[in-house]
Formats: structure tokens, sequence, C-alpha cells
């Protein structure tokens, strides 16, 4: 069976590539930090990190952070994006959450991504994909003309 995350790479991939975006999945073992996925349409790159929470791992009590343990963006991840927002680049973390919501931030406030509760995640995502066609607002974040 796929693991959490795999499984929103594959959603994430059949919604935003039928957008004309290209998308490619990163597995680099050679700099630590570097995000999964790199894509791009009309001129326009784009990283992301993908994070992913199972239904049954969403806390129970409401104040408890989402992202914990494997879930946790690590120190290499975060210090990469603090790095491209330093330099005035805007890169992505998108959060799986069981097999249909997905949360989009930017870097601006990467330092602070594993600190939030749902609802706070909620609340501050740039994107909230609940839907299908929610995937077009995804797709315009890396270049394409929806």
């Amino acid at each position: 069976m796929r693991k959490t995350e795999q499984r929103l790479w594959d959603r994430m991939r059949k919604h935003v590539t039928s957008y004309g975006v290209l998308l490619k999945r990163i597995e680099n073992i050679v700099e630590a930090g570097t995000p999964d996925v790199h894509g791009g349409a009309n001129n326009v790159n784009r990283w992301a990190e993908l994070k992913a929470v199972d239904i049954e791992d969403i806390p129970k009590r409401p104040g408890t952070r989402l992202l914990s343990g494997t879930k946790r963006l690590n120190l290499d991840q975060e210090n990469w994006h603090i790095e491209q927002r330093n330099h005035k680049c805007v890169t992505y973390v998108i959060i799986g959450i069981g097999s249909h919501e997905a949360l989009v931030h930017d870097n601006s406030r990467v330092e602070f991504i594993n600190d939030y509760t749902l609802t706070q995640h909620r609340d501050l995502a740039l994107i909230r994909v609940q839907k299908p066609a929610d995937w077009a607002h995804i797709a315009r974040l890396f270049g394409a003309k929806v």
C-alpha cells in the first residue's frame, strides 16, 4: 500500500498536470532539505514540500499540533525554504489531510508550520483544496493559465 505522502503526490500529479503543468517528484539524497516536487509552466518554476496526515492521525484535541514525528518539516527542509525566501523566491509546503483535503502554505511563515494546529493550518493556508476543481488554484501557483 502506498504511503500517505505518496497518495498526496498521486492526487496532485493527476489534477495539476491536467492543467498543463510539468511536475517532477524529486528524490535527492545529495542535498538535504530539497523539496519533494519541482514543476512549472509558462516560464514559472516552483518547488513544494509535501507532507501528509491520515485521517486517523489527526489529533483529537483541538490545541494539538498537526505535524509531529516524521510528519514534521525537518530542520534541513525548513532551512531550505528560509534560504529561498531570503533570496526572494517563493516556495510551498502542501499538506494533505486524509484523502480529499490539501492545504498550501508559502514559505513566508515556514518556521512556524510545525507549531500549527489543524484549525490554524486551515485558517492560514493560501489555498484549501476540498474538491477536485480546487486543484486548479495549485496549478496556477505553478504557472498554469487556468
